[in-house]
């Protein structure tokens, strides 16, 4: 069995950050910034001794893995970001890691493949494309797969059989008719390499199961995402209307149900209840409250505890182990923009980190 976490890397200057956000941008200019939204609103959140880091060397990232691995994570996932044509962002850390040779634990990359735009940091309803998502020729996929097959080589990439894994966040966003195209490409690439092809993860992000590649291995729910976009239309995610008029009856209504209230237990309870076959690999989240990014617009789960992400860690330890899927993913390690972290705060200190070591312990004997 082995823990990954969802790992950021936008703790760093970039300069396409510094022109569509203002100079010196990274994610805690949001995190720093944030405001709570209700009474007993726990914002902003505020990392273990004021430690805002900065990721550009790859050296903080080696530091977070020692941390990570102390507390029964096995590996990062890095998001990755290559938006065609050669375009990439968010790469120095992990370059400037691979450089280091010196990983403590596992890792292995999530191809963010979406388009970036502004409706987010106050942007709700501007739809501006900021970075848009494209797919590129035959050309560009191998400056692709080129750029991927150093890390893929590493001894320390995650790899199931002998091949590397490689998540692919929204599988559908890719043309149908270049899916299959691109990934043979690559294949061809990898194979003159010495790499045996990918461990293609497909992930789900508000839709129902499924590989949409005959070059996919296997297949994850990017939670709380995926869940909260299929409960949407029958809303048995959100908190009752009765239980939000009692709790804002002394504060003026309309400013507080511009956010929305979610139930993590009932969140998690669903998560757990999805069917999963071989190779279709459970996920759970730590938390969820964008805040810091969308202000009073923000989604927000009610009832991310510790002691409730331990229930839920156990039960989905359980279920994987009953499944025979060796791959649990977690969002996330530093998802400070929406509060979904396992890195220590200054509320928290160290809680989530010892609860993943003390439930994975259940399991080790």
């Amino acid at each position: 069995m082995k823990l990954i976490a969802y790992y950021l890397p936008q703790y760093h200057v970039t300069k396409e950050n510094n022109d569509f956000w203002g100079e010196g941008y990274t994610e805690w200019t949001n995190v720093k910034k944030a405001k709570p939204v209700f009474r007993g609103h726990y914002q902003p959140r505020v990392p273990l001794d004021y430690d805002y880091y900065d990721l550009e060397s790859g050296e903080k990232i080696v530091d977070q893995m020692k941390l990570a691995g102390q507390y029964g994570i096995d590996a990062f996932c890095f998001y990755h970001y290559w938006f065609g044509n050669g375009k990439q962002v968010l790469h120095k850390p992990v370059d400037n890691f691979l450089k280091l040779q010196n990983s403590p634990i596992e890792y292995c990359f999530c191809w963010a493949n979406e388009t970036w735009t502004r409706t987010w940091n106050g942007g709700a309803g501007n739809r501006e494309i900021l970075m848009d998502q494209k797919y590129g020729d035959a050309d560009d996929w191998e400056r692709h797969i080129n750029y991927l097959i150093p890390f893929f080589q590493d001894k320390s990439y995650l790899k199931i059989n002998g091949k590397p894994v490689f998540l692919v966040f929204d599988m559908q966003n890719i043309p149908t008719a270049m899916r299959d195209e691109m990934f043979a490409c690559w294949d061809k690439h990898l194979k003159e390499n010495g790499i045996e092809g990918l461990f293609l993860i497909t992930m789900h992000i508000g839709h129902y199961g499924g590989l949409y590649s005959r070059y996919s291995s296997g297949e994850v729910d990017f939670e709380p995402v995926n869940t909260r976009r299929l409960s949407r239309e029958s809303n048995t995610l959100y908190m009752d209307i009765k239980e939000l008029l009692w709790k804002y009856q002394k504060v003026p209504v309309l400013r507080h149900f511009l956010h929305r209230e979610i139930s993590y237990c009932k969140t998690s309870d669903l998560i757990l209840e999805r069917h999963h076959r071989k190779n279709y690999f459970r996920s759970l989240f730590v938390g969820y409250d964008d805040t810091p990014r969308r202000g009073y617009r923000s989604t927000i789960y009610i009832g991310s505890t510790p002691q409730n992400y331990g229930h839920y860690l156990n039960k989905t330890i359980q279920k994987s182990i009953e499944e025979r899927n060796e791959l649990i993913f977690i969002y996330a390690w530093n998802e400070w923009g929406e509060s979904g972290y396992l890195e220590p705060d200054m509320k928290y200190r160290y809680r989530y980190l010892e609860e993943t070591k003390l439930q994975r312990s259940f399991y080790e004997t």
